[in-house]
Protein backbone atom coordinates (compact mmCIF):
# COMPACT_ATOMS: atom_id res chain seq x y z
CA UNK A 1 0.00 0.00 0.00
CA UNK A 2 1.30 3.42 -0.90
CA UNK A 3 2.28 5.56 2.06
CA UNK A 4 0.13 8.62 2.84
CA UNK A 5 2.33 11.68 3.20
CA UNK A 6 0.83 14.78 4.80
CA UNK A 7 3.23 17.62 4.10
CA UNK A 8 1.40 20.32 6.02
CA UNK A 9 -2.14 20.62 7.36
CA UNK A 10 -4.16 23.79 7.22
CA UNK A 11 -4.27 25.26 10.70
CA UNK A 12 -6.64 28.13 10.10
CA UNK A 13 -8.19 29.72 7.06
CA UNK A 14 -6.80 33.07 5.99
CA UNK A 15 -9.19 35.65 4.47
CA UNK A 16 -8.13 34.71 0.92
CA UNK A 17 -8.85 31.04 1.66
CA UNK A 18 -12.05 31.39 3.66
CA UNK A 19 -13.91 29.19 1.18
CA UNK A 20 -11.13 26.58 0.84
CA UNK A 21 -12.96 23.73 2.62
CA UNK A 22 -16.14 24.29 0.58
CA UNK A 23 -14.21 24.42 -2.69
CA UNK A 24 -12.24 21.26 -1.95
CA UNK A 25 -15.38 19.42 -0.81
CA UNK A 26 -17.22 20.41 -3.99
CA UNK A 27 -14.29 19.20 -6.11
CA UNK A 28 -14.08 15.88 -4.26
CA UNK A 29 -17.81 15.24 -4.60
CA UNK A 30 -17.79 15.80 -8.36
CA UNK A 31 -14.66 13.69 -8.88
CA UNK A 32 -16.20 10.84 -6.88
CA UNK A 33 -19.49 11.15 -8.74
CA UNK A 34 -17.71 11.07 -12.10
CA UNK A 35 -15.74 7.96 -11.21
CA UNK A 36 -18.87 6.09 -10.13
CA UNK A 37 -21.42 7.30 -12.69
CA UNK A 38 -19.79 9.02 -15.69
CA UNK A 39 -19.99 6.71 -18.70
CA UNK A 40 -21.55 6.37 -22.15
CA UNK A 41 -22.92 2.94 -23.01
CA UNK A 42 -20.53 0.98 -25.18
CA UNK A 43 -17.62 3.37 -24.58
CA UNK A 44 -14.79 3.53 -22.06
CA UNK A 45 -15.50 4.78 -18.57
CA UNK A 46 -12.92 7.04 -16.89
CA UNK A 47 -10.14 5.32 -15.00
CA UNK A 48 -8.79 8.63 -13.63
CA UNK A 49 -10.31 12.07 -13.02
CA UNK A 50 -8.69 15.22 -11.66
CA UNK A 51 -9.82 18.79 -11.09
CA UNK A 52 -7.39 21.69 -10.88
CA UNK A 53 -8.50 25.25 -10.18
CA UNK A 54 -6.51 28.49 -10.09
CA UNK A 55 -7.91 31.23 -7.87
CA UNK A 56 -6.01 34.36 -8.91
CA UNK A 57 -6.00 37.98 -7.80
CA UNK A 58 -4.00 40.15 -10.21
CA UNK A 59 -2.90 43.78 -9.82
CA UNK A 60 -1.08 45.79 -12.48
CA UNK A 61 0.26 49.34 -12.54
CA UNK A 62 1.97 50.85 -15.60
CA UNK A 63 3.61 54.22 -16.18
CA UNK A 64 5.26 55.98 -19.12
CA UNK A 65 7.77 58.78 -18.54
CA UNK A 66 6.47 59.35 -15.02
CA UNK A 67 2.74 59.30 -15.78
CA UNK A 68 0.33 56.47 -15.02
CA UNK A 69 -1.08 54.87 -18.16
CA UNK A 70 -3.05 51.95 -16.70
CA UNK A 71 -4.09 50.48 -13.38
CA UNK A 72 -5.89 47.15 -13.35
CA UNK A 73 -7.14 44.85 -10.64
CA UNK A 74 -9.20 41.71 -11.07
CA UNK A 75 -9.84 38.29 -9.61
CA UNK A 76 -10.89 35.13 -11.38
CA UNK A 77 -11.18 31.41 -10.90
CA UNK A 78 -10.50 29.04 -13.77
CA UNK A 79 -10.61 25.25 -13.61
CA UNK A 80 -9.59 22.38 -15.83
CA UNK A 81 -10.65 18.77 -15.60
CA UNK A 82 -8.47 15.90 -16.78
CA UNK A 83 -10.39 12.72 -17.57
CA UNK A 84 -8.38 9.71 -18.69
CA UNK A 85 -10.09 6.90 -20.55
CA UNK A 86 -8.65 3.57 -21.66
CA UNK A 87 -5.94 2.35 -19.31
CA UNK A 88 -2.69 3.64 -17.82
CA UNK A 89 -0.84 1.64 -20.47
CA UNK A 90 -2.77 3.31 -23.30
CA UNK A 91 -5.12 6.26 -22.92
CA UNK A 92 -5.96 9.33 -25.01
CA UNK A 93 -2.95 11.42 -23.95
CA UNK A 94 0.44 11.80 -25.64
CA UNK A 95 -1.30 12.26 -28.97
CA UNK A 96 -1.48 15.65 -30.70
CA UNK A 97 -4.33 16.66 -32.99
CA UNK A 98 -5.38 19.95 -34.50
CA UNK A 99 -7.45 21.80 -31.87
CA UNK A 100 -11.13 22.21 -32.66
CA UNK A 101 -11.54 25.97 -32.41
CA UNK A 102 -15.31 25.58 -32.43
CA UNK A 103 -14.90 24.17 -28.92
CA UNK A 104 -12.93 27.02 -27.37
CA UNK A 105 -14.92 26.68 -24.15
CA UNK A 106 -12.66 23.68 -23.46
CA UNK A 107 -9.86 26.13 -22.75
CA UNK A 108 -11.10 26.73 -19.24
CA UNK A 109 -14.26 26.90 -17.18
CA UNK A 110 -15.08 29.98 -15.13
CA UNK A 111 -15.72 29.07 -11.49
CA UNK A 112 -17.86 31.16 -9.12
CA UNK A 113 -15.88 33.28 -6.69
CA UNK A 114 -18.11 32.45 -3.73
CA UNK A 115 -18.47 29.26 -1.69
CA UNK A 116 -21.98 28.19 -2.70
CA UNK A 117 -21.74 24.42 -3.07
CA UNK A 118 -24.39 24.06 -5.77
CA UNK A 119 -22.89 26.65 -8.13
CA UNK A 120 -19.37 25.29 -7.54
CA UNK A 121 -20.41 21.71 -8.25
CA UNK A 122 -22.31 22.74 -11.37
CA UNK A 123 -19.17 24.38 -12.81
CA UNK A 124 -16.95 21.41 -11.89
CA UNK A 125 -19.49 19.00 -13.38
CA UNK A 126 -19.45 20.93 -16.65
CA UNK A 127 -15.65 20.87 -16.82
CA UNK A 128 -15.52 17.11 -16.20
CA UNK A 129 -18.28 16.32 -18.70
CA UNK A 130 -16.57 18.31 -21.46
CA UNK A 131 -13.21 16.71 -20.72
CA UNK A 132 -14.76 13.22 -20.85
CA UNK A 133 -16.34 13.84 -24.26
CA UNK A 134 -13.05 15.19 -25.59
CA UNK A 135 -11.10 12.25 -24.16
CA UNK A 136 -13.33 9.69 -25.89
CA UNK A 137 -12.85 11.35 -29.26
CA UNK A 138 -9.12 11.64 -28.69
CA UNK A 139 -8.77 7.98 -27.74
CA UNK A 140 -10.65 6.89 -30.85
CA UNK A 141 -8.34 8.92 -33.08
CA UNK A 142 -5.27 7.64 -31.28
CA UNK A 143 -6.28 3.99 -31.61
CA UNK A 144 -6.95 4.54 -35.31
CA UNK A 145 -3.50 6.06 -35.72
CA UNK A 146 -1.81 3.18 -33.88
CA UNK A 147 -3.53 0.62 -36.09
CA UNK A 148 -1.91 2.24 -39.12
CA UNK A 149 1.36 3.07 -37.35
CA UNK A 150 2.17 0.32 -34.81
CA UNK A 151 4.65 1.38 -32.13
CA UNK A 152 7.32 -0.92 -30.73
CA UNK A 153 7.85 -0.78 -26.97
CA UNK A 154 5.11 1.79 -26.53
CA UNK A 155 5.75 3.50 -23.14
CA UNK A 156 2.99 3.75 -20.56
CA UNK A 157 0.82 6.85 -20.83
CA UNK A 158 0.26 7.22 -17.09
CA UNK A 159 2.49 6.07 -14.24
CA UNK A 160 1.43 5.62 -10.60
CA UNK A 161 2.78 8.13 -8.09
CA UNK A 162 5.27 6.91 -5.53
CA UNK A 163 2.89 7.89 -2.74
CA UNK A 164 -0.37 9.62 -2.03
CA UNK A 165 0.11 13.28 -1.28
CA UNK A 166 -1.93 15.76 0.71
CA UNK A 167 -0.59 19.29 0.87
CA UNK A 168 -2.68 22.12 2.32
CA UNK A 169 -0.67 25.32 2.74
CA UNK A 170 -1.92 28.57 4.30
CA UNK A 171 -1.91 31.62 2.08
CA UNK A 172 0.50 34.47 2.66
CA UNK A 173 -1.04 37.85 3.56
CA UNK A 174 -2.37 39.63 0.50
CA UNK A 175 -0.16 42.43 -0.85
CA UNK A 176 -1.64 45.71 -2.08
CA UNK A 177 0.01 47.42 -5.03
CA UNK A 178 -0.65 51.02 -3.92
CA UNK A 179 2.40 51.34 -1.61
CA UNK A 180 4.65 50.43 -4.57
CA UNK A 181 3.15 52.85 -7.10
CA UNK A 182 5.46 55.68 -6.03
CA UNK A 183 8.41 53.30 -6.50
CA UNK A 184 7.27 52.67 -10.08
CA UNK A 185 6.71 56.37 -10.77
CA UNK A 186 10.19 57.24 -9.52
CA UNK A 187 11.78 54.78 -11.94
CA UNK A 188 9.61 56.03 -14.77
CA UNK A 189 10.45 59.68 -14.07
CA UNK A 190 14.15 58.83 -14.37
CA UNK A 191 13.46 57.80 -17.97
CA UNK A 192 11.71 61.11 -18.56
CA UNK A 193 15.06 62.82 -18.14
CA UNK A 194 16.40 61.02 -21.23
CA UNK A 195 14.94 63.09 -24.06
CA UNK A 196 16.27 60.76 -26.79
CA UNK A 197 14.09 57.83 -25.65
CA UNK A 198 10.94 57.11 -27.65
CA UNK A 199 9.58 54.76 -24.99
CA UNK A 200 10.17 54.65 -21.26
CA UNK A 201 7.68 52.34 -19.64
CA UNK A 202 7.70 50.76 -16.19
CA UNK A 203 5.23 47.97 -15.36
CA UNK A 204 4.57 46.28 -12.02
CA UNK A 205 2.41 43.18 -11.66
CA UNK A 206 1.52 41.37 -8.43
CA UNK A 207 -0.21 37.99 -8.66
CA UNK A 208 -1.70 36.18 -5.66
CA UNK A 209 -2.70 32.72 -6.77
CA UNK A 210 -3.94 29.59 -5.00
CA UNK A 211 -4.15 26.30 -6.83
CA UNK A 212 -6.72 23.74 -5.69
CA UNK A 213 -6.24 20.13 -6.82
CA UNK A 214 -8.20 16.91 -6.24
CA UNK A 215 -8.03 13.59 -8.08
CA UNK A 216 -9.60 10.15 -7.98
CA UNK A 217 -6.48 8.65 -6.38
CA UNK A 218 -7.10 10.71 -3.23
CA UNK A 219 -4.28 13.15 -3.91
CA UNK A 220 -5.10 16.73 -3.04
CA UNK A 221 -3.40 20.05 -2.52
CA UNK A 222 -4.00 23.72 -1.92
CA UNK A 223 -0.85 25.52 -3.05
CA UNK A 224 -0.67 29.33 -2.76
CA UNK A 225 2.02 31.43 -4.41
CA UNK A 226 2.80 35.09 -4.94
CA UNK A 227 4.69 36.34 -7.97
CA UNK A 228 5.86 39.91 -8.55
CA UNK A 229 7.18 41.14 -11.89
CA UNK A 230 8.83 44.52 -12.50
CA UNK A 231 9.57 45.32 -16.14
CA UNK A 232 11.29 48.41 -17.55
CA UNK A 233 11.21 48.93 -21.32
CA UNK A 234 13.28 51.44 -23.25
CA UNK A 235 13.05 52.30 -26.94
CA UNK A 236 15.19 54.49 -29.15
CA UNK A 237 15.96 55.11 -32.79
CA UNK A 238 19.58 54.97 -33.80
CA UNK A 239 21.06 57.87 -35.73
CA UNK A 240 20.29 55.93 -38.92
CA UNK A 241 16.67 55.32 -37.82
CA UNK A 242 16.92 51.69 -36.89
CA UNK A 243 14.56 50.72 -34.01
CA UNK A 244 16.28 49.45 -30.88
CA UNK A 245 14.71 48.35 -27.62
CA UNK A 246 16.04 47.17 -24.29
CA UNK A 247 14.40 45.64 -21.25
CA UNK A 248 15.15 45.18 -17.58
CA UNK A 249 13.04 42.77 -15.55
CA UNK A 250 12.88 41.31 -12.07
CA UNK A 251 10.74 38.33 -11.04
CA UNK A 252 10.35 37.88 -7.30
CA UNK A 253 8.07 36.12 -4.84
CA UNK A 254 7.42 39.25 -2.76
CA UNK A 255 7.48 42.98 -3.56
CA UNK A 256 9.94 43.70 -0.76
CA UNK A 257 12.49 41.53 -2.58
CA UNK A 258 12.60 43.94 -5.52
CA UNK A 259 15.78 46.04 -5.67
CA UNK A 260 15.79 49.24 -3.66
CA UNK A 261 14.88 52.41 -5.58
CA UNK A 262 18.55 53.44 -5.67
CA UNK A 263 19.69 50.01 -6.87
CA UNK A 264 16.99 49.88 -9.54
CA UNK A 265 17.83 53.41 -10.68
CA UNK A 266 21.49 52.43 -10.98
CA UNK A 267 20.49 49.57 -13.30
CA UNK A 268 18.27 51.91 -15.31
CA UNK A 269 21.08 54.45 -15.74
CA UNK A 270 23.44 51.69 -16.80
CA UNK A 271 20.97 50.46 -19.42
CA UNK A 272 20.30 54.01 -20.63
CA UNK A 273 24.05 54.56 -20.98
CA UNK A 274 24.33 51.42 -23.09
CA UNK A 275 21.45 52.50 -25.34
CA UNK A 276 22.86 56.01 -25.70
CA UNK A 277 26.28 54.67 -26.70
CA UNK A 278 24.80 52.25 -29.24
CA UNK A 279 22.45 54.70 -30.94
CA UNK A 280 25.36 56.74 -32.26
CA UNK A 281 27.35 53.69 -33.42
CA UNK A 282 27.08 51.66 -36.59
CA UNK A 283 25.86 48.07 -36.11
CA UNK A 284 28.51 45.36 -36.11
CA UNK A 285 28.44 43.45 -39.39
CA UNK A 286 29.69 40.08 -38.12
CA UNK A 287 31.74 38.33 -35.46
CA UNK A 288 33.32 34.87 -35.37
CA UNK A 289 35.28 33.94 -32.29
CA UNK A 290 35.06 33.23 -28.56
CA UNK A 291 31.99 34.51 -26.74
CA UNK A 292 31.53 35.14 -23.01
CA UNK A 293 28.01 34.78 -21.60
CA UNK A 294 27.94 36.73 -18.35
CA UNK A 295 25.28 37.29 -15.67
CA UNK A 296 21.75 37.31 -17.07
CA UNK A 297 23.03 36.18 -20.47
CA UNK A 298 24.54 33.03 -18.96
CA UNK A 299 21.33 32.19 -17.08
CA UNK A 300 19.25 32.77 -20.21
CA UNK A 301 21.58 30.59 -22.29
CA UNK A 302 21.03 27.64 -19.96
CA UNK A 303 17.31 28.33 -19.77
CA UNK A 304 16.98 28.37 -23.57
CA UNK A 305 18.87 25.11 -24.03
CA UNK A 306 18.35 23.07 -20.86
CA UNK A 307 15.02 24.58 -19.80
CA UNK A 308 13.41 24.14 -23.20
CA UNK A 309 15.41 21.07 -24.17
CA UNK A 310 14.58 19.04 -21.08
CA UNK A 311 10.90 20.00 -20.85
CA UNK A 312 8.32 17.85 -22.67
CA UNK A 313 10.50 14.77 -22.30
CA UNK A 314 8.01 12.67 -24.26
CA UNK A 315 7.16 13.78 -27.77
CA UNK A 316 3.50 13.00 -28.51
CA UNK A 317 2.42 11.03 -31.52
CA UNK A 318 0.64 13.02 -34.19
CA UNK A 319 -1.34 12.23 -37.32
CA UNK A 320 -0.35 15.60 -38.75
CA UNK A 321 3.19 16.44 -39.82
CA UNK A 322 4.54 19.40 -37.86
CA UNK A 323 1.66 19.32 -35.37
CA UNK A 324 3.91 18.67 -32.40
CA UNK A 325 6.25 21.55 -33.10
CA UNK A 326 3.35 24.00 -33.48
CA UNK A 327 1.75 22.76 -30.29
CA UNK A 328 4.98 22.85 -28.31
CA UNK A 329 6.16 26.34 -29.22
CA UNK A 330 9.33 25.31 -31.00
CA UNK A 331 9.98 21.63 -30.33
CA UNK A 332 10.56 21.53 -26.61
CA UNK A 333 12.20 18.37 -25.33
CA UNK A 334 14.88 18.13 -28.01
CA UNK A 335 17.48 16.98 -25.45
CA UNK A 336 15.50 13.89 -24.40
CA UNK A 337 16.84 12.04 -27.44
CA UNK A 338 20.34 12.52 -26.02
CA UNK A 339 19.57 10.73 -22.76
CA UNK A 340 22.74 9.02 -21.48
CA UNK A 341 24.99 11.14 -23.70
CA UNK A 342 27.36 13.95 -22.82
CA UNK A 343 25.79 17.39 -23.33
CA UNK A 344 28.22 19.46 -21.22
CA UNK A 345 31.93 19.28 -20.37
CA UNK A 346 32.78 16.50 -17.85
CA UNK A 347 33.28 19.02 -15.04
CA UNK A 348 29.61 20.12 -15.13
CA UNK A 349 26.75 18.92 -12.93
CA UNK A 350 23.15 20.09 -13.22
CA UNK A 351 20.41 19.71 -10.60
CA UNK A 352 16.76 20.58 -10.62
CA UNK A 353 15.80 21.33 -7.02
CA UNK A 354 12.10 22.22 -6.67
CA UNK A 355 12.47 21.95 -2.88
CA UNK A 356 14.95 24.85 -2.75
CA UNK A 357 13.14 27.89 -1.34
CA UNK A 358 15.80 30.58 -1.60
CA UNK A 359 19.19 31.44 -3.03
CA UNK A 360 21.31 34.32 -1.76
CA UNK A 361 18.46 35.51 0.50
CA UNK A 362 16.09 35.71 -2.50
CA UNK A 363 13.01 33.47 -2.55
CA UNK A 364 13.10 31.32 -5.67
CA UNK A 365 10.27 31.66 -8.16
CA UNK A 366 10.68 28.03 -9.20
CA UNK A 367 10.03 26.60 -5.73
CA UNK A 368 7.44 23.84 -6.16
CA UNK A 369 6.46 21.57 -3.24
CA UNK A 370 3.85 19.70 -5.29
CA UNK A 371 3.29 19.73 -9.05
CA UNK A 372 0.24 20.23 -11.26
CA UNK A 373 -0.58 16.51 -11.25
CA UNK A 374 -0.73 16.40 -7.47
CA UNK A 375 2.63 14.62 -7.08
CA UNK A 376 5.28 15.71 -4.61
CA UNK A 377 8.11 17.46 -6.45
CA UNK A 378 11.47 15.72 -6.02
CA UNK A 379 15.00 17.02 -6.41
CA UNK A 380 16.77 15.28 -9.29
CA UNK A 381 20.28 15.41 -10.73
CA UNK A 382 19.84 15.88 -14.47
CA UNK A 383 23.48 16.00 -15.56
CA UNK A 384 26.33 14.12 -13.90
CA UNK A 385 29.87 14.76 -15.14
CA UNK A 386 28.48 16.26 -18.30
CA UNK A 387 26.14 13.37 -19.13
CA UNK A 388 22.35 13.59 -19.20
CA UNK A 389 21.28 11.02 -16.61
CA UNK A 390 17.71 12.04 -15.74
CA UNK A 391 14.80 14.15 -16.97
CA UNK A 392 12.25 16.37 -15.23
CA UNK A 393 9.20 14.12 -15.51
CA UNK A 394 5.47 14.18 -15.13
CA UNK A 395 3.49 10.96 -14.69
CA UNK A 396 4.28 9.51 -18.08
CA UNK A 397 7.05 7.30 -19.40
CA UNK A 398 9.48 7.55 -22.28
CA UNK A 399 11.13 4.59 -23.95
CA UNK A 400 14.33 5.30 -22.02
CA UNK A 401 13.03 6.79 -18.79
CA UNK A 402 10.03 6.00 -16.57
CA UNK A 403 10.59 7.74 -13.24
CA UNK A 404 8.05 10.51 -12.53
CA UNK A 405 9.50 13.08 -10.16
CA UNK A 406 6.83 15.75 -9.74
CA UNK A 407 7.77 18.18 -12.53
CA UNK A 408 4.37 18.50 -14.22
CA UNK A 409 3.43 22.08 -15.05
CA UNK A 410 0.43 23.28 -16.99
CA UNK A 411 -2.24 25.87 -17.46
CA UNK A 412 -5.95 25.76 -16.81
CA UNK A 413 -6.29 27.70 -20.07
CA UNK A 414 -5.13 24.84 -22.33
CA UNK A 415 -7.08 22.18 -24.18
CA UNK A 416 -7.65 18.95 -22.23
CA UNK A 417 -5.50 16.96 -24.65
CA UNK A 418 -2.55 19.29 -23.90
CA UNK A 419 -3.23 19.15 -20.15
CA UNK A 420 0.20 19.36 -18.49
CA UNK A 421 3.81 18.93 -19.50
CA UNK A 422 7.12 18.36 -17.78
CA UNK A 423 9.24 21.42 -17.02
CA UNK A 424 12.24 22.49 -14.96
CA UNK A 425 11.75 24.44 -11.73
CA UNK A 426 14.98 25.55 -9.97
CA UNK A 427 17.86 24.70 -12.31
CA UNK A 428 21.32 24.79 -10.70
CA UNK A 429 24.39 24.56 -12.94
CA UNK A 430 27.82 24.00 -11.44
CA UNK A 431 31.30 23.66 -12.94
CA UNK A 432 33.52 21.81 -10.48
CA UNK A 433 36.54 23.37 -12.20
CA UNK A 434 35.10 26.88 -12.11
CA UNK A 435 37.60 29.76 -12.04
CA UNK A 436 37.67 32.99 -10.02
CA UNK A 437 36.43 35.96 -12.03
CA UNK A 438 39.92 37.31 -12.75
CA UNK A 439 41.31 33.97 -13.87
CA UNK A 440 38.21 33.41 -16.01
CA UNK A 441 38.78 36.68 -17.87
CA UNK A 442 42.47 35.79 -18.35
CA UNK A 443 41.39 32.48 -19.88
CA UNK A 444 38.94 34.21 -22.22
CA UNK A 445 41.63 36.63 -23.42
CA UNK A 446 44.02 33.73 -23.91
CA UNK A 447 41.52 31.89 -26.13
CA UNK A 448 40.85 35.07 -28.15
CA UNK A 449 44.57 35.71 -28.69
CA UNK A 450 45.09 32.09 -29.77
CA UNK A 451 42.50 32.71 -32.50
CA UNK A 452 44.22 35.91 -33.57
CA UNK A 453 41.38 38.10 -32.29
CA UNK A 454 41.97 41.67 -31.17
CA UNK A 455 38.57 41.89 -29.49
CA UNK A 456 36.45 39.45 -27.50
CA UNK A 457 32.63 39.46 -27.56
CA UNK A 458 30.99 39.64 -24.12
CA UNK A 459 27.21 39.23 -23.81
CA UNK A 460 25.73 40.48 -20.54
CA UNK A 461 22.03 40.15 -21.44
CA UNK A 462 19.90 38.15 -23.86
CA UNK A 463 16.40 39.06 -24.88
CA UNK A 464 13.53 37.25 -23.22
CA UNK A 465 12.19 35.30 -26.22
CA UNK A 466 14.27 33.04 -28.47
CA UNK A 467 14.16 34.56 -31.94
CA UNK A 468 10.60 35.84 -31.66
CA UNK A 469 11.04 39.13 -29.83
CA UNK A 470 8.16 41.25 -31.06
CA UNK A 471 10.15 44.46 -31.03
CA UNK A 472 13.00 43.23 -33.24
CA UNK A 473 12.42 44.57 -36.72
CA UNK A 474 13.79 41.39 -38.29
CA UNK A 475 10.97 39.41 -36.66
CA UNK A 476 8.43 42.13 -37.31
CA UNK A 477 9.27 42.21 -40.99
CA UNK A 478 8.84 38.47 -41.43
CA UNK A 479 12.29 36.93 -41.11
CA UNK A 480 11.26 33.26 -40.80
CA UNK A 481 14.75 32.25 -39.76
CA UNK A 482 14.31 34.39 -36.64
CA UNK A 483 11.48 32.18 -35.40
CA UNK A 484 13.70 29.12 -35.52
CA UNK A 485 16.56 30.38 -33.37
CA UNK A 486 17.22 28.24 -30.32
CA UNK A 487 19.09 30.83 -28.26
CA UNK A 488 17.60 34.22 -27.43
CA UNK A 489 18.96 37.19 -29.31
CA UNK A 490 21.82 39.25 -27.82
CA UNK A 491 20.34 42.10 -25.80
CA UNK A 492 23.42 43.81 -24.37
CA UNK A 493 26.81 43.20 -25.99
CA UNK A 494 30.36 44.54 -25.68
CA UNK A 495 33.64 44.04 -27.51
CA UNK A 496 36.54 43.75 -25.08
CA UNK A 497 40.02 44.78 -26.22
CA UNK A 498 42.28 41.82 -25.41
CA UNK A 499 45.25 44.12 -24.70
CA UNK A 500 43.77 46.98 -22.73
CA UNK A 501 40.81 45.02 -21.27
CA UNK A 502 38.58 48.00 -22.08
CA UNK A 503 35.18 47.28 -23.56
CA UNK A 504 32.91 49.21 -25.90
CA UNK A 505 29.14 48.75 -26.33
CA UNK A 506 28.04 47.26 -29.66
CA UNK A 507 24.72 46.27 -31.20
CA UNK A 508 23.20 44.68 -34.30
CA UNK A 509 24.43 41.09 -33.88
CA UNK A 510 22.41 37.88 -33.93
CA UNK A 511 23.42 34.22 -33.74
CA UNK A 512 23.81 32.79 -37.23
CA UNK A 513 24.20 29.17 -36.10
CA UNK A 514 23.53 28.26 -32.47
CA UNK A 515 21.98 25.12 -31.03
CA UNK A 516 22.44 22.80 -28.06
CA UNK A 517 25.92 21.83 -29.25
CA UNK A 518 27.33 25.13 -27.99
CA UNK A 519 27.23 23.71 -24.45
CA UNK A 520 29.84 21.14 -25.46
CA UNK A 521 32.07 24.00 -26.63
CA UNK A 522 32.32 25.56 -23.17
CA UNK A 523 36.02 25.88 -22.34
CA UNK A 524 35.80 27.76 -19.04
CA UNK A 525 33.31 28.88 -16.41
CA UNK A 526 33.37 30.98 -13.27
CA UNK A 527 33.20 29.69 -9.75
CA UNK A 528 30.67 32.40 -8.89
CA UNK A 529 27.07 32.06 -10.07
CA UNK A 530 24.19 34.40 -10.94
CA UNK A 531 20.46 33.98 -10.27
CA UNK A 532 18.02 34.58 -13.13
CA UNK A 533 14.22 34.20 -12.85
CA UNK A 534 11.51 34.22 -15.51
CA UNK A 535 7.80 33.64 -16.04
CA UNK A 536 6.52 31.65 -19.01
CA UNK A 537 9.96 31.27 -20.58
CA UNK A 538 8.99 28.82 -23.32
CA UNK A 539 5.33 29.18 -24.10
CA UNK A 540 4.32 26.27 -21.86
CA UNK A 541 1.55 28.13 -20.07
CA UNK A 542 0.67 31.35 -18.30
CA UNK A 543 2.97 32.50 -15.52
CA UNK A 544 4.95 29.29 -15.01
CA UNK A 545 7.98 30.48 -12.99
CA UNK A 546 11.50 29.11 -13.32
CA UNK A 547 14.79 29.97 -11.59
CA UNK A 548 18.26 29.46 -13.06
CA UNK A 549 21.51 29.60 -11.06
CA UNK A 550 24.45 29.52 -13.47
CA UNK A 551 28.10 30.54 -13.80
CA UNK A 552 29.50 32.79 -16.52
CA UNK A 553 30.73 30.63 -19.39
CA UNK A 554 33.17 30.97 -22.28
CA UNK A 555 32.20 29.38 -25.60
CA UNK A 556 35.30 28.65 -27.67
CA UNK A 557 33.85 29.91 -30.95
CA UNK A 558 30.48 31.13 -32.20
CA UNK A 559 29.47 32.86 -35.45
CA UNK A 560 27.26 35.94 -35.27
CA UNK A 561 25.89 38.04 -38.10
CA UNK A 562 24.12 41.36 -38.46
CA UNK A 563 20.39 41.64 -37.78
CA UNK A 564 18.26 41.77 -40.88
CA UNK A 565 16.72 45.01 -39.59
CA UNK A 566 14.71 47.51 -41.58
CA UNK A 567 15.51 51.20 -41.48
CA UNK A 568 12.40 53.25 -40.75
CA UNK A 569 11.36 56.62 -42.08
CA UNK A 570 12.37 59.51 -39.86
CA UNK A 571 9.46 61.30 -38.14
CA UNK A 572 8.32 64.51 -39.83
CA UNK A 573 8.44 66.38 -36.53
CA UNK A 574 11.03 66.14 -33.77
CA UNK A 575 10.04 64.55 -30.46
CA UNK A 576 8.87 66.97 -27.76
CA UNK A 577 11.53 67.79 -25.14
CA UNK A 578 10.30 65.63 -22.28
CA UNK A 579 13.06 66.84 -19.97
CA UNK A 580 12.22 70.54 -20.48
CA UNK A 581 10.69 72.51 -17.58
CA UNK A 582 6.94 72.77 -17.52
CA UNK A 583 5.40 75.79 -19.20
CA UNK A 584 4.19 78.49 -16.83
Amino acid sequence: MRRLVVLLLLASATPSQASAPQVLDAMKLEVQRAMSRLRIEGLDAPYFVSLRMDDSAIQRFSTAFGSAISEDRWRLRQAQAIVRVGSPALDQTNFAVEPDYSELDFIGVNIPLGDDEKSLRQAFWLAIDRAYTSALGQLSKKKGYLEKHPQENYPADFLPPAEKTSLILPAAPAVQIEPYEEYVRKLSEALRQQSFLTEGQVNLQIVDRSQYYVDSEENQHLRPEQLVTLTIRLAVFTNDWYPMRQQLSWVRRLPNELPSPDAALAEVRKKVGYVQACRAAEPVEEYVGPVVFSGQAACRLFLDILGRGLGTAREPLSDREGMYSRRSEGERGFLAKRFGQRILPPSFDVWDRPSLKEFGHVLLAGYLPVDDEGARSLDVQLVNQGRLVALPMRRTATKKYAEPNGHARGSVYSFPESDVDSAVTNLLIEDKQGLPAGAFLDRAVEVAEAQGKEELLVLTALRDFPGTDWYDARSYFGDEQASRRLISEPGEAYLLDVKTRERRPVWGLTFSDADERVLSDIVAATRETTLGQWLSPDGLSNDVPVSIVAPDVLIEEMPLERFNMQRLRAPSLDMPPLDAPKAK
